[in-house]
C-alpha cells in the first residue's frame, strides 16, 4: 500500500460516514411523524370497535362534602380506568381513588364559574379508548344552562388537548373501550343535597 492513496481512503471513509449519519438523522426526524401516523391508524381501528356493554361508571366528585368511598367491583370482573399520575400506587383501590382526587384537582384548577349561570351539576359522559387511553365520544347527559354545559365541555376537552392518557379499564381481564361519566358542579350544586 502506498501512502499516496491513504488520504483518499480516509476522505472516502469520512464521506461515507457523513452520508450515513445524514441519512440516520433524517430518519430520526421522520420518526415522530411516523409514530403520529401509527397512533392515528390505531385510533381509527379502535373507533371501529364497539364499546363493550358496560354501564357507564360515574365518578362522584363532590366539592363540599366527603362521601364514603364506594365499593369497587371485584378486580377479576372489572377494573376502572385510572386517571394518570396514580399508576405507582401499590393497591388497585388506592390507584382508583388517587385518580378520583387528581381528576377533581384538575377540574377545580381549570373550572370557571360562568357568571349568572344556574346552580346545577352538568354530567358529561365519554369513552376511554382501550388502546390509547384517550378520551372520545363526549356527550352531555345532564344539565340545562348552556353556559355551564359549555364550561363543562371545555374542561373535559382540555384534558384531551393536554394529552391526558388514562390507564384503560378492563372487563374480565381484557382491556375495553370503557364508558365513564363525571358530574361537574356549578355554584356549589350538590352541596348538602
Amino acid at each position: 500500500m502506498t501512502t499516496r492513496h491513504l488520504p483518499s481512503r480516509f476522505f472516502t471513509t469520512g464521506l461515507l460516514l457523513a452520508l450515513l449519519l445524514t441519512v440516520l438523522n433524517w430518519g430520526f426526524r421522520q420518526a415522530p411523524d411516523a409514530a403520529r401516523q401509527q397512533l392515528l391508524v390505531e385510533v381509527e381501528d379502535a373507533m371501529e370497535e364497539p364499546t363493550v356493554a358496560v354501564e357507564p361508571v360515574t365518578f362522584f366528585i363532590d366539592h363540599c362534602i366527603q362521601r364514603p368511598r364506594p365499593e369497587l367491583p371485584p378486580v377479576e370482573e372489572m377494573t376502572l380506568p385510572i386517571y394518570p399520575g396514580c399508576e405507582l400506587e401499590a393497591d388497585y383501590e388506592e390507584r382508583v381513588f388517587c385518580g378520583f382526587g387528581r381528576l377533581k384537582h384538575f377540574i377545580d384548577k381549570n373550572q370557571v364559574q360562568p357568571e349568572g349561570s344556574k346552580r346545577e351539576r352538568v354530567g358529561i359522559s365519554f369513552v376511554i379508548q382501550r388502546q390509547t387511553g384517550l378520551m372520545q365520544d363526549f356527550e352531555v347527559i345532564a344539565g340545562e344552562d348552556q353556559r355551564n354545559i359549555r364550561e363543562a365541555l371545555r374542561i373535559v376537552k382540555l384534558m384531551v388537548d393536554r394529552g391526558v392518557r388514562w390507564t384503560p379499564g378492563t372487563v374480565e381481564g381484557e382491556a375495553v373501550n370503557f364508558p365513564l361519566a363525571i358530574p361537574i358542579s356549578f355554584h356549589g350544586a350538590g352541596c348538602g343535597e
